[in-house]
């Protein structure tokens, strides 16, 4: 066969030889799409690598040109402006995606396709990057050409970014949505959910760090504060920044107050509401609460009980038994938040800690709004989410740990993802004294110190904080603020209170914290799970704990006891803690942790444990980027069991890693090609 094969080429000219190789490179790059249509994006890339050698036809229909061209043409279906085009003929739809007749051989249905989505800048809610819109306006000329070796480049550029885009996409799943097209759904809901690395390369939120954006925001709440409508204003402070809950001067309070001076005479407190009713996102609501209790001047005596219940909504929506009618909305927010906020720390390592997190919260906000005017889906989103998303999520974040810097807004999107309900809390607890007298103020105050100590305990809340900060769950919260000594239908709840703010403090001033990690070992459980959930919840800096970890950790016998005694629960916040101090160390440490935690794993004798702290031990030795702690234990005396569970480990994140961003699947390459080789 080979002697045939060699006889054949030695008989074939240079031109047949080069012939032949296009099409064998055709045939293996398409052998996946037989008996399919290959899409236009994907000849025009062999075209312009020279390597498609076959005749090229499209079949346009007549009627696409007027269609693309005039938006109210009759044949054009009436739809939410976005990527798709839907014909209507017959009775039959045909949906058009405009991004493929960017590459189409009609330089005028080119030209039409590129107008059609620079008509996404004149609209209210700008559906596609200004990189794109930029991006379309330079390449205007080139795609109008007829010389293929022009317009095809232009094409595809194009083609290419608007394919990534975020916005573009969201469009296209609130298209597809609406036309119940599940293909086109999934498709623009993978994009989004799982958005690439470039995608954030040429985007960004408006607002990505408050504390260093304050003085634009303090220009346009001069402008916004000029508009005769206060909806208006609020909810072009909505799409701005507010889909971050910003304290101070920096709130929707501020903006109120602002327009106030300007527009005296309205009833703040109607208007107030009037926009939340009209408004498409349930974080309305919050800025209203949160406004309305910083401003106590603003509230309606007789009809205060509005204001308490819908604070009362906001802050329980994070129970999964919640009844308020839009707990799934809010859910689906929480679920959103953590998951860009890990999906983000994964994909595009080493950016700064702020701007990541305000990156999660502002894509969070984006993608729920498309389930506001579809709450069908909202629940079975929340399903997606936890089931299938997350789940995936956390396991690449945890393969990809790189050193992040401080952030408050980060620690709360990982490990109290409901920012919202925690930030009203801690508002409604600092402002409780200023709130008028009424019949349920008294029940208001018990529902406020069974939240704040829940809150406290699980660590999203601070006893311990400035009075500047740019997040208003950062603001300090105080017993005192709910007059706890006097509260008399609250005996128990407030005793509890006091006890778990005392621990807290301890945490968060570093005073006595060397003594409580130390007695950690004889502690409760319920201290215990307490003191680690604050420990891995630490607000911003660590540095004052350093010196007591690493002797505690130098310390045999309490790591010892700590390590195989602690429930598992407690001990895998123990461990989430530790790892998150391991970045933040210097080269010795970042080393040391996985040596110890393998040291452990090997003298672990319960099976979960042990677990628990091989997965530990991998993580924290791949983060180091060291395999010798996993490598030990693959010797060592447990070796057996040891490597019965680390197999499955190691198919799992095989697999994850295959559709994860480059840099990440070469570093898991390594890492197991290491391991494999002891195997």
């Amino acid at each position: 066969m080979k002697r045939r094969r060699k006889q054949q080429m030695a008989d074939m000219t240079e031109d047949e030889i080069a012939l032949a190789f296009r099409r064998r490179v055709q045939l293996q790059a398409l052998c996946h799409r037989v008996g399919q249509s290959v899409p236009a994006h994907v000849v025009m890339r062999f075209r312009k690598a020279g390597t498609w050698d076959r005749e090229i036809t499209q079949p346009i229909p007549q009627t696409l040109l007027p269609v693309l061209t005039q938006t109210d043409h009759p044949l054009r279906m009436s739809l939410p402006d976005g990527p798709l085009v839907v014909v209507v003929e017959d009775n039959t739809r045909g949906i058009i995606d405009v991004s493929e007749h960017l590459l189409s051989h009609d330089a005028n249905i080119r030209v039409a396709s590129l107008k059609h989505f620079l008509t996404a800048q004149s609209n209210d809610e700008c559906w596609a990057s200004p990189f794109v819109l930029d991006l379309l306006k330079r390449n205007a000329d080139a795609l109008s050409r007829e010389d293929e070796s022009i317009w095809i480049g232009a094409g595809l550029a194009l083609r290419d970014a608007i394919d990534c885009d975020f916005r573009v996409n969201c469009a296209g799943v609130r298209q597809a949505s609406r036309l119940r097209f599940e293909e086109s759904y999934q498709e623009y809901l993978s994009k989004v959910i799982r958005p690439r690395a470039r995608c954030f390369e040429h985007d960004r939120p408006p607002v990505w760090n408050p504390a260093e954006e304050a003085e634009q925001i303090r220009v346009n709440f001069e402008e916004w504060s000029s508009l005769d409508d206060l909806g208006m204003a609020l909810s072009r402070y909505l799409d701005f920044c507010g889909y971050l809950p910003l304290a101070g001067e920096l709130s929707a309070g501020t903006l109120i107050a602002a327009w106030e001076i300007r527009h005296s005479g309205h009833d703040i407190w109607h208007a107030v509401w009037k926009w939340t009713e009209s408004c498409q996102s349930v974080l309305a609501q919050y800025h209203a609460a949160h406004a309305l209790l910083e401003h106590p001047h603003w509230i309606r005596r007789d009809e205060s009980e509005r204001l308490i219940n819908s604070v009362r909504d906001i802050i329980s929506s994070s129970e999964a038994d919640s009844i308020c009618t839009e707990a799934p909305l809010w859910q689906l927010r929480a679920h959103l938040l953590q998951h860009y906020q890990v999906h983000l720390e994964a994909a595009v390592p080493g950016l700064n800690s702020e701007v990541v997190a305000t990156s999660a919260c502002w894509m969070a906000e984006m993608v729920a709004r498309l389930f506001h005017a579809a709450p069908d889906h909202v629940k079975k989103g929340c399903e997606f989410l936890l089931t299938e998303v997350l789940p995936l999520s956390w396991r690449r974040w945890l393969m990809a740990r790189s050193r992040m810097t401080p952030s408050p807004l980060r620690v709360a999107n990982l490990y109290a993802p409901f920012i919202w309900g925690d930030a009203l809390l801690a508002t409604a607890v600092r402002r409780f004294a200023d709130f008028p007298e009424c019949e349920a103020r008294d029940d208001y105050r018990t529902f406020l110190v069974t939240r704040l100590t829940s809150a406290v305990y699980v660590g999203s809340l601070r006893v311990v904080g400035r009075s500047s900060a740019a997040y208003a769950f950062e603001l300090p919260v105080s017993p005192s603020d709910l007059g706890l000594p006097d509260a008399p239908t609250a005996s128990e709840n407030a005793e509890a209170a006091r006890q778990v703010l005392a621990a807290r403090l301890a945490i968060e001033a570093g005073t006595g914290l060397k003594d409580l990690l130390s007695e950690l070992r004889e502690l409760p459980d319920g201290l215990s799970t307490f003191l680690c959930a604050g420990l891995r919840c630490w607000p911003v800096d660590r540095s004052h704990a350093d010196s007591a970890v690493r002797d505690l950790l130098n310390d045999n016998d309490w790591r010892r006891t700590v390590f195989h005694r602690l429930p598992l629960e407690t001990l895998d916040k123990l461990i989430s803690f530790l790892m998150d101090w391991q970045l933040q160390q210097d080269e010795e440490w970042l080393v040391r942790l996985p040596q110890l935690l393998a040291f452990e794993c090997e003298c672990a004798d319960e099976p979960e444990r042990r677990d628990l702290l091989l997965f530990a031990t991998t993580v924290s030795a791949m983060a180091a980027d060291v395999a010798s702690p996993v490598a030990r234990l693959l010797v060592g005396p447990k070796r057996s069991e040891i490597a019965r569970q680390f197999d499955g480990w190691r198919q799992t994140t095989r697999e994850v890693a295959r559709d994860s961003e480059p840099w990440l699947a070469a570093r898991v390459r390594a890492f197991l090609g290491t391991i494999e080789n002891i195997l």
